[in-house]
């Protein structure tokens, strides 16, 4: 017999979200200097360009971790961006997520499928930090080799 989910009242762990398709990736490539692309159960694809991915690195070091009371401490790790931003590969987190490895060495950030949903909702609409002028307009293609991330 096999083990009972966890549930909250009449809810089991998989109706809490009711858009898992929306962040269920079914195909992930990584275009080494060019983009993230993505397939989503829902149909949806994504180009997460990556210099937005590597500008907006989840890790406490690129944003800032927060300390007991809640205050955003700085970055500690400063990059200007300048030149191509390559990566050199990608790996599944768990079910989850993904950590991409970058030409500077830096491989710290766990993108969580979530958060790269909201970078492309961000991406095709536009949005960006003003800094980041030229961030989701995908560099033009070169000869850079790819690879597809599977579990």
């Amino acid at each position: 017999m096999p083990p009972a989910r966890p549930s909250w009242g009449n809810r089991s762990v998989n109706d809490c979200n009711s858009n898992s398709d929306a962040i269920t990736p079914v195909n992930l490539h990584l275009k080494k200097s060019e983009a993230l692309l993505i397939t989503w159960a829902d149909g949806h694809q994504s180009h997460l360009p990556l210099r937005m991915l590597r500008k907006f690195c989840p890790c406490a070091g690129c944003q800032g971790e927060r300390d007991i009371l809640g205050r955003t401490r700085m970055p500690v790790v400063t990059t200007t961006y300048d030149g191509p931003i390559t990566a050199t590969g990608a790996e599944l987190v768990g079910n989850y997520g993904l950590r991409i490895e970058w030409a500077d060495g830096h491989s710290a950030g766990i993108y969580t499928f979530s958060y790269l949903r909201e970078l492309d909702a961000q991406n095709q609409a536009g949005i960006s930090h003003p800094a980041d002028e030229g961030a989701g307009i995908p560099p033009k293609p070169d000869a850079g080799t790819s690879t597809d991330i599977t579990a």
